[in-house]
């Protein structure tokens, strides 16, 4: 097991998207009693989902810093990576176990989040208030229903990332009908032809509005080079969420249900033990990247870990794989 004391917040004013936001003590204080909970925060690098948590914020406090308040936290690291092969796909896998942190990971998303369609940005990534405000007001025009707010993370210019939290049925069961087994067989999704079209027909108008949801965002966004990070979250009691990156211009694929259930299919037998799971579009079709489980392990592919290992190695968090699977870490702070 090995440990490091981070700190994630401190009092005072900081500038987000044109924005002044205070960070009271209680704030603070808040943070460090929400990582005393039940469950644990996942450590993800540069807040980037498409990169597994390597880490477990398990407990939380408050110090005293001059005049200001801050809120530490102790990291727990599994050095421990056990490599395993998925016996129906052969993907090679790895298996974070995190045995000395056994809480399960927070869970942000809500099953019962107002309207069919949420979407989240960070106010960070807009030039100023009035283009935030000039983006929500876009998102009214495309969808009247929809509910706007903020991720709230606490980078200067994070990774532009926008949220939607979709709470649409017929996509929610679809989906749904590949995690559960009914009389110990999975539900095909070409069972339920009924189903199947009024899927479709809502993943058809759900693409239209990520569309033009995005695009909005591209041109209201602080000027930036990076492709957005788009996240869609399917809650559930797996929530499923998918992770693409796109240019304003961009589409939304439309047929994507199909395409992931196929892929959902694939790997049943570990999904059945997760409490989310994650998915990259790579070359036009969605691919399994990890997930987390009920007891708060991680399992993602070899290619996912080895990814998330060199960018932690670039930002002064490294670790280095060993033959056995094991990890060595250096630059801990």
């Amino acid at each position: 097991m090995a440990e490091r004391i981070a700190r994630l917040a401190t009092t005072g004013i900081v500038e987000q998207g044109g924005s002044r936001i205070r960070f009271t003590k209680e704030a603070i204080e808040s943070i460090a009693d929400q990582l005393n909970g039940e469950r644990a925060l996942p450590s993800i690098l540069e807040h980037d989902p498409s990169y597994m948590p390597l880490e477990k914020v398990i407990e939380g406090w408050t110090e005293s810093l001059g005049s200001e308040y801050v809120a530490m936290a102790r990291v727990y690291v599994d050095e421990d990576a056990q490599g395993l092969i998925h016996a129906k796909s052969g993907t090679d896998l790895v298996r974070l176990n995190f045995a000395g942190a056994p809480k399960a990971f927070y869970r942000a998303q809500s099953n019962d989040e107002r309207g069919p369609l949420a979407i989240r940005v960070d106010r960070a990534n807009f030039a100023d208030a009035e283009n935030h405000a000039a983006f929500v007001a876009a998102v009214d025009r495309i969808d009247g229903q929809a509910v706007c707010g903020e991720l709230g993370r606490h980078s200067l210019v994070p990774e532009p990332v926008i949220e939607f939290l979709v709470s649409d049925m017929p996509i929610k069961m679809a989906v749904g009908m590949w995690i559960f087994r009914r009389a110990e067989k999975f539900i095909r999704y070409a069972v339920d032809e009924t189903l199947k079209r009024t899927a479709d027909a809502a993943v058809e108008v759900l693409s239209a509005k990520i569309s033009g949801i995005v695009k909005a965002y591209g041109e209201r966004q602080m000027k930036d080079d990076r492709r957005v990070l788009v996240k869609v979250v399917i809650p559930g009691d797996m929530d499923v969420i998918l992770l693409t990156r796109m240019q304003g211009t961009e589409k939304y694929p439309r047929a994507w249900l199909e395409d992931l259930t196929v892929e959902m299919e694939k790997y049943g037998d570990i999904l059945q033990q997760a409490e989310e799971a994650v998915f990259c579009r790579m070359e036009g079709k969605w691919e399994f990247q990890y997930l987390k489980t009920c007891t708060g392990e991680v399992v993602g592919t070899r290619e996912c870990y080895n990814k998330t290992i060199e960018r932690a190695r670039n930002v002064g968090r490294a670790s280095t794989t060993n033959g056995d699977g094991s990890v060595e870490r250096t630059g801990q702070r």
